[in-house]
């Protein structure tokens, strides 16, 4: 697998990250393409550059609970 190709049954998702440049280096931006366990393909987007260490500390959290509830089959409105 080349890197920044994702391949799952059915779907092909290319990826490019640019971080942008910022003083303090801090950032909490992330994506995630995945197959969970029902089949479904899970896309989600975090961006938190520019907005600080609060923020990039919310994304990492927000990024490890949205995993944890995608693949234990929880619906998207949980």
């Amino acid at each position: 697998m080349r890197r920044g190709i994702v391949h799952l049954p059915g779907v092909t998702a290319a990826v490019r990250y640019l971080p942008g440049e910022d003083l303090w280096r801090l950032g909490g931006d992330w994506f995630k393409v995945g197959q969970i366990p029902d089949g479904r393909v899970l896309v989600a987007i975090g961006d938190a550059m520019g907005h600080g260490l609060t923020a990039a500390s919310v994304m990492l959290q927000t990024r490890a609970g949205l995993a944890g509830l995608a693949y234990t089959g929880a619906p998207p409105s949980r």
